[in-house]
């Protein structure tokens, strides 16, 4: 179905992925290559068939290549897969621009908003590819899944989002097995926008977490968050149905587990301050950055995006606004996070929405969305 398949980035993501195209059955994809930045982790993908700095104690397949040059990388490539970093891909998309095939099918893996200027990736790629030779096809993949789980073969169930429906048609027969079950949906938006705050959330969870919040609270959690998610997705563009499937509540959940970067990020964030109670909210961050080992914590450049939309449309975000407040505003604690988000989530006096409620918003999210 493609010739050649290249993944961009080489991090646990990148490199599951990649061996999961790789592992394909025969004639869905030709080649299949990963691009890594850094030589030596190329060499050992290619000689050693395992990416010990980024996903340790995973084999890769044979037939996976691996390469530290980016033209030699996207040579022949019909089918592209960007898995760098989120705040990072316009940067990216810049340097391959010159040496993608005219009509390449791209599908962004990131699960972030675009810090500065509030755009979702397939939105950054097509700002920066407008000006290359051919016409590119945009897809965003997304759902629960974890890099080593997708590296172990354990069954996974991922969201495709593409406009035409013969390419998604086309991703989903080439990409889909037993054990990573594809849907597809013509909702590009409302993919990228549900893997992107899912983190925001991820954060919050795991800062309540750190504090002692009991076993039975994450389940009344869940759903604030997912209220909260479809009004700041259907306000960015996204469709109702999307934020209730893999993408939206599926990616959620598992994102609100200690698997999850981001949730460590909110745990680490809420023991350092429970450890050094006067420290300001950007010593907390480097010592949870300290602890994970990175500081690429998508979440966080997310909140800060989603937060300043909020303030400035004036939308009722109890969630998002009472978690920038402890993170960047150094107006709350982590331990007064629960109480500010349900002083603010009062607002929501019912269960639910009413049927014209839910029309109007699904109809015009631009104007109908809950305010503060």
């Amino acid at each position: 179905m493609y010739k050649q398949a290249t993944i961009i980035g080489a991090g646990a993501f990148g490199t599951a992925m990649a061996n999961h195209v790789a592992s394909l059955p025969n004639r869905r994809v030709g080649r299949v290559v990963l691009y890594a930045r850094d030589p030596e982790v190329a060499e050992a993908v290619a000689l050693h068939h395992e990416n010990a700095s980024r996903l340790p104690g995973y084999p890769l397949t044979e037939r996976l290549e691996a390469t530290a040059g980016l033209a030699t990388a996207l040579a022949g490539a019909d089918l592209v897969l960007m898995a760098v970093p989120a705040q990072h891909v316009r940067a990216m998309a810049v340097t391959i621009a010159p040496h993608l095939a005219p009509r390449a099918t791209i599908i962004e893996l990131a699960k972030g908003i675009e810090q500065k200027r509030l755009r979702t990736m397939t939105e950054v790629l097509a700002e920066t590819l407008r000006g290359a030779p051919g016409r590119h096809v945009l897809a965003a993949l997304g759902g629960p899944s974890f890099a080593h789980d997708l590296a172990a073969g354990n069954p996974v169930g991922l969201t495709l989002g593409c406009r035409p429906r013969r390419e998604r048609k086309r991703l989903q027969a080439a990409l889909a097995t037993d054990d990573v079950d594809i849907k597809v949906t013509h909702d590009v938006r409302g993919v990228e926008l549900g893997g992107a705050i899912k983190n925001v959330f991820a954060i919050a969870a795991g800062m309540m977490t750190g504090v002692g919040i009991g076993d039975s609270l994450m389940g009344d959690y869940f759903t604030r968050a997912l209220v909260e998610m479809r009004d700041i997705g259907l306000r960015f563009g996204g469709r109702w149905a999307t934020f209730s499937g893999r993408s939206g509540l599926g990616d959620l959940v598992v994102s609100c587990t200690d698997a999850s970067r981001n949730f460590r990020f909110g745990l680490y964030y809420a023991e350092a301050h429970r450890d050094v109670p006067s420290a300001s909210p950007a010593t907390l961050r480097e010592a949870a950055f300290e602890r994970l080992g990175t500081r690429t914590v998508e979440g966080l450049p997310t909140l800060d995006a989603v937060a300043a939309v909020a303030r400035h449309k004036r939308m009722l975000t109890p969630i998002t606004d009472a978690l920038w407040a402890v993170v960047y505003g150094e107006t709350h604690t982590p331990a007064e996070l629960l109480a500010e988000f349900r002083r603010l989530d009062r607002r929501r006096g019912r269960e639910g929405l009413p049927v014209v409620s839910i029309a109007l918003h699904e109809l015009t999210p631009q104007l109908w969305f809950r305010r503060r």
